[in-house]
């Protein structure tokens, strides 16, 4: 997986993910995620627009982000428009916490 950030302004980020986002490459994007939120970003987009597979790890890190990015009273939103990835947001029911 690649995983690349850009700042926006101090407090909002994007981050856009490449490849498969699974067990093995889910702690990158975890680390990369804790990284914004430490440095004070509240607000962080995630991309997915290419990004090929997400697996339960990976939607679990990206639950956990949003739920420390309203702790700062910020928010991270999802923007992806790949079929197959909208149905497991669908299917889970993080369609709505991830703001996809």
């Amino acid at each position: 997986m690649r995983i690349e950030t850009d700042s926006i302004d101090d407090q909002t980020a994007v981050c856009r993910l490449s490849g498969e986002l699974d067990a093995y490459t889910a702690p990158d994007l975890r680390d990369t995620l804790d990284e914004q939120v430490a440095a004070g970003c509240r607000w962080i987009i995630v991309d997915l627009a290419d990004l090929k597979y997400l697996d339960s790890t990976g939607l679990g890190i990206l639950v956990g982000t949003a739920k420390k990015c309203r702790q700062a009273d910020g928010d991270l939103a999802v923007a992806c428009n790949a079929r197959n990835l909208l149905k497991i947001f669908q299917i889970s029911g993080t369609q709505e916490i991830l703001n996809v």
